[in-house]
């Protein structure tokens, strides 16, 4: 097992890694939320969920994988309102890869949060 943890993400607290890579080529990502580095979060949806898809491919490019990689990504959404604007947002960063998925509307652990993103990505045998 390997743990990854991006430089380019706030350090993790609270006894977790930002990803772990198994011995059968899985990278487990743990729930990216919309904070930046320096812990501040935009009030506006759409770029929080562009934030979490920041630190998401952080975590990523710290296993030298890419979003073509993924093969299940789980969304949690605060409101079912936002649920077409994480769809667009999604497909900017996806393009044409379809990945198994999963959205959850639910109360998420800060209350000014829209969303939290979990995935599961394959790492290829030369990473």
């Amino acid at each position: 097992m390997r743990r990854i943890n991006s430089s380019g993400l706030a350090a993790p607290v609270g006894g977790y890694s930002h990803g772990v890579a198994t011995g059968d080529e899985l990278l487990f990502i743990s729930g990216q939320t919309p904070e930046s580095t320096d812990g501040s979060v935009s009030p506006e949806p759409e770029m929080q969920l562009r934030q979490i898809w920041a630190n998401l491919k952080g975590v990523l490019d710290a296993a030298r994988v890419d979003v073509s990689d993924l093969v299940h990504v789980r969304t949690y959404l605060a409101d079912r309102s936002h649920r077409s604007i994480n769809a667009e947002v999604r497909r900017d960063v996806l393009g044409a890869h379809e990945p198994a998925l999963t959205v959850v509307v639910c109360d998420l652990f800060e209350p000014g949060w829209v969303a939290e993103i979990e995935a599961v990505a394959r790492v290829p045998a030369s990473s």
